[in-house]
């Protein structure tokens, strides 16, 4: 890929992202990074940790506002890094500490050794989302490490592109030591592409604007390509004592780039806004339709990653933003926002775990939480940190936002309340026990319970306690407002209604025979009926105008709290994973099964939260993280649902999932396409191990590995009883299905596609090591034994690309050209003003080659279609700002041409004239290569999603989202794949199997 670095067009398309990248990088190298081992000076300027945020405003030359850049970081555990680090990232890792280990330290180093090692050294992930003021929004992650030498930047994931730039080696941010006058400097090279160069130095200390100790640092980096101009930046960054960087200008040397970063809101200083960003519009919010009963429980996804064990904390929470979102999160793990289809939309990480619902505010679009970091957090519905309140101890409740407050408890036996906009105090007052409780709020009072036994009513703009209200047990339970009446569990056994405005009872009844409930949740209040859970399980339903106990539940369910009030009804989950519909009398009118929705890899569901609604749905969330909803249109063979608007593509059914760490797999991880063999699949795993599949199950027989000591990248083929296998740089031949050794070519270069097969003859493209990579050969074997037949020299290229075969001659796209398929003689070599690259397509009738190109000038890539006959050019287009994947291939289907573009997105072109007729980006970076087939496009995401589109329209016709993964690009070669009437999908740990759904697509809309 070096080669790719004389590119013009494509090197400049790298400087565009790290025109964006380049100033944030910058900017925020030292934040949130706490040392282990460095001086005290880089703690003292840098200082931050886990679940770190700020909010930034920019400016640019005239000193005009043109955004806000946020940050929040979250410290990878040791443990982890192995399992929760994108591929590139963690190899770069590995390499830095292990260096004679490759991507398995475990394999030469000892257990204790690396744990030793990596005690020493913090791994990071930063989130950035930077929004303009016309309301474009970047999400991007910056992966950094420190140790006792001090930081360094690893790689930069732009998460709306797909893009990644690795840094090898890693690049030196700040060293340990912040001296005056001190200087550092560290090169390598950016993806393999780009040389980059940068240098620091600390230039002065003292003071800067309020702050009395400051250091100036200046630091520059340089890029430079083979056959290009330097470009380079420098920023002029004031790092002050306990607050980090507080303003920094950004200039391109010899440019017109210019940006100034101004720090207005961290953990531990206040806010000073100029302006804030403009609140998301809001979606209506429509009603519960009616017919609970017969509403379908489905799974929505998971609030966890699928390699961390952990239960929800609280029920999932729906915002009526435009487009609506889902929030959710689990054990000691980030708030996600999920879109409406189960997409991540964006997650933030607090140093604790979230244990207090969500609050919104509409008007202003932020969302308030409490953690047991001891802090309030203010994040806007796009994900950006506004600012965070630290309070004197764990905060469990859910925040109550009304006019210019958001108020809350604390279990230092504090209610709170803040300036919604700036976080600042506004008052706090003490009461006589830790809060848990919700609070609710009736007018101009705040009603909160506490561990004292005491309900406070309080005056929502002053905290002045307006009156209280003792039970004889703490309340821990959340209040609940109806009509005025606030409706008060305590865990003495007693449900009390009291006046909101003057804290008079108003009844209070005893429940549990000889008493002997105590309440931890609220209470759900219907129309005519209150329905409540007690500690143990049980269920009771009180009369609410008279306070009298109509009906105890008596069987052996354990009932979890707190139930959702559905006017006359109520929804009450079970500990078992069931869900009831309970009237008020105690009838059970419906009930719903979560394992019936479960995927094999969650695990039993059971459930210690209520749940919630929103939209037109119910959500809930179990013990094992996993996200439910239960509506009326989210079927599985259903073709659309609309949520808050919008049609959604129909859900891939999954049939059944096999683990990689499962029998009778090793453990290595899925990275080729499955194989269609004998009505069967033949599946690869790393390491080269293959296994016989059966579709229709999902189960799978060992046949045995090759090739030991290397891994295929590319992906496998099979002719006639033959497995055709690439290994680094040798092609394996090995029979089916014994796997035994048949014969083995040895190369001398690179391998990116994979070989064809024509008769008796294999055609197999590498890129040349010993003239590097701008030379390649094309192979011709026989098929029985791998004897040479003819070899052919290919050049010129930037990357070697593969072969297609029809009748009697061999056609390549790197450079595009034609060969006799009997003795190698070229028949033609197109004449095309770029090199070749990726993989070529050939049109179902043999007479069109469509290759991809590189443009001779600017950052677009282009797309030939040629004659078969003598190589003359149909048409060629170009696709502006992108490119064909160099190590995908096109894709011919009928009259369309499908292309996979270099930063994601996917082309259509009208195959006849190179018309573009649909493109697609998908909402998030792709994972690996797609297949076109009957019509259809199908994909996956690094998310661990899967997308089907529909060829002709290029409009998503099927998905599935409902694991959350961190996948990255593991392999280029990956890729869903048909066989029979199953999908196969091979996600890294996870193959997934999936009926294909057969759907009619709906009209294009105007």
């Amino acid at each position: 890929m070096a080669e790719l670095s004389r590119q013009p067009g494509l090197f400049a398309l790298l400087l565009l992202g790290l025109l964006v990248l380049g100033p944030l990088i910058l900017f925020l190298w030292p934040w949130g990074l706490m040392p282990l081992q460095a001086e005290p000076s880089l703690a003292r300027y840098a200082p931050g940790g886990d679940g770190h945020s700020s909010l930034s405003e920019l400016y640019d030359r005239s000193g005009t506002l043109i955004g806000w850049r946020s940050q929040n970081q979250a410290v990878v555990p040791t443990l982890n890094i192995y399992t929760d680090l994108p591929a590139g990232p963690r190899e770069l890792i590995d390499r830095r500490y292990f260096p004679a280990s490759g991507d398995n330290p475990a394999a030469t180093t000892d257990a204790q050794a690396i744990m030793d090692v990596l005690a020493q050294v913090t791994v990071s992930e930063l989130r950035i989302h930077t929004l303009t003021l016309d309301g474009t929004l970047t999400r991007q992650r910056i992966y950094l490490v420190e140790d006792p030498e001090g930081q360094f930047l690893v790689a930069i994931q732009d998460l709306t592109s797909g893009q990644e730039q690795l840094y090898d080696p890693p690049l030196l941010l700040l060293p340990a030591d912040l001296l005056a006058g001190s200087g550092w400097s560290s090169q390598g090279q950016v993806s393999g592409q780009v040389d980059y160069m940068s240098q620091g130095r600390v230039l002065a200390t003292g003071p800067h604007g309020v702050h009395a100790d400051c250091l100036e640092v200046e630091q520059t980096l340089t890029l430079k390509g083979a056959q290009t101009e330097a470009y380079t930046l420098i920023t002029r960054t004031h790092y002050c004592a306990g607050v980090g960087p507080v303003e920094s200008v950004t200039v391109q040397e010899g440019g017109a780039y210019y940006e100034r970063a101004l720090l207005v809101s961290v953990d531990e200083a206040p806010p000073s806004f100029s302006r804030l960003p403009s609140p998301p519009p809001l979606a209506p919010s429509p009603d519960l339709p009616p017919g609970v009963e017969n509403w379908r429980l489905v799974r929505f996804g998971r609030a966890l990653p699928v390699n961390i064990s952990g239960a929800g904390t609280v029920p999932p929470a729906w915002l009526p933003t435009d487009p609506p979102l889902l929030l959710a999160t689990g054990y000691n793990g980030d708030l996600l926002a999920f879109t409406q289809d189960g997409q991540v939309a964006w997650r933030f990480h607090p140093q604790g775990t979230i244990y207090g619902a969500p609050a919104f505010d509409p008007a202003t679009g932020v969302i308030y939480f409490g953690a047991s970091d001891k802090r309030l957090y203010a994040v806007d519905s796009q994900g950006l940190f506004r600012w965070s309140y630290r309070a004197g101890d764990n905060v469990a409740t859910r925040p109550a936002v009304v006019h210019d407050r958001v108020i809350f408890g604390s279990e230092d036996r504090t209610v709170v309340g803040l300036d919604t906009v700036t976080g600042a105090l506004a008052w706090q007052v003490q009461v006589g026990g830790p809060v848990v409780s919700d609070p609710a709020v009736d007018g101009s009072v705040a009603i909160m319970g506490a561990d004292d036994g005491a309900v406070y009513g309080l005056d929502v703009d002053t905290g002045t306690i307006r009156w209280t209200f003792a039970t004889e047990g703490p309340v821990e339970a959340g209040v609940v407002v109806r009509d005025g009446i606030v409706y008060v569990a305590s865990r003495d056994g007693t449900l009390t209604a009291l006046g909101a405005q003057d804290g008079q009872e108003r009844w209070q009844v005893t429940l549990g025979t000889g008493g002997g409930s105590a309440f931890r949740t609220a209470p759900a209040v219907g129309a005519e009926a209150i329905w409540l859970v007690d500690a143990a399980g049980t269920l009771f339903i009180v009369d609410r105008e008279r306070g009298r106990q109509r009906w105890e539940s008596t069987e052996w369910v354990t009932y979890v709290g707190p139930p959702l009030a559905l006017a006359d009804q109520a929804l009450v989950p079970r500990k078992d994973g069931k869900i009831d519909l309970m009237d008020a009398t105690g009838t059970r009118l419906a009930q719903w099964d979560a394992s019936t929705a479960r995927l094999p890899v969650d695990p039993p569901p059971a459930f210690s939260l209520g749940p919630a609604a929103g939209g037109d749905s119910l959500w809930l969330v179990d013990d094992g993280a996993v996200i439910y909803r239960l509506a009326p249109h989210v079927a599985p063979d259903d073709m659309t649902s609309s949520t808050g608007g919008g049609s959604l593509p129909a859900a891939l059914t999954l049939r059944w999932s096999q683990h990689s760490l499962t029998t009778p797999f090793h453990g290595t991880g899925f990275f080729q396409p499955p194989i269609s063999y004998r009505g069967g699949a033949l599946v690869m795993e790393h390491g080269n191990h293959v296994y016989q599949l059966d579709p229709d199950t999902g189960q799978a027989r060992y046949l045995g590995a090759f090739g030991q000591g290397t891994s295929a990248l590319v992906e496998p083929v099979v002719v006639q009883d033959t497995l055709l296998a690439v290994a680094g740089s040798q092609l394996h031949a090995l029979s089916l299905p014994d796997l035994q050794p048949r014969w083995t070519a040895p190369g001398q270069g690179v391998t990116w596609q994979p070989p064809v097969a024509a008769g008796d003859m294999v055609l197999w493209l590498e890129g040349s090591a010993a003239e590097g990579l701008n030379q390649g050969v094309l192979h011709a074997l026989r098929l029985a034994d791998g004897q040479v037949q003819w070899q052919a020299t290919l050049a010129p290229f930037y990357m070697v690309g593969g072969a297609v075969v029809a009748g009697e001659t061999v056609y390549v796209s790197t450079p595009p050209g034609a060969y006799d398929l009997t003795t190698g003689v070229q028949r033609w070599q197109a004449a095309l003003p770029g090199p070749g690259l990726g993989g070529p397509g050939l049109s179902a009738d043999g007479h069109t080659l469509y290759v991809g190109l590189v443009h001779p000038e600017g950052n677009d890539g282009q797309v030939a279609a040629l004659d078969t006959a003598d190589g003359a050019a149909r048409w060629v287009v170009t696709l502006p700002g992108d490119a064909l994947n160099p190590v995908d291939r096109l894709w011919p289907d009928g009259e369309m041409l499908v292309v996979p573009g270099l930063e994601g997105t996917l082309y259509g072109l009208d195959a006849r004239d190179g018309q573009e007729r649909w493109r697609y980006t998908p909402p998030g970076p792709r994972l690996g290569t797609i297949t076109v087939a009957e019509g259809r496009v199908w994909l996956a995401l690094q998310d661990g999603a899967v997308w089907g589109l529909d060829v002709a329209s290029g409009r998503p016709v099927a998905h599935f989202q409902q694991m959350e993964l961190n996948l990255a690009q593991m392999s280029f070669a990956q890729r869903p794949a048909l066989v029979r009437e199953t999908l196969l999908a091979p996600l890294g740990i996870m193959l997934l199997g999936f009926d294909v759904p057969s759907v009619e697509l709906p009209e294009a809309r105007p």
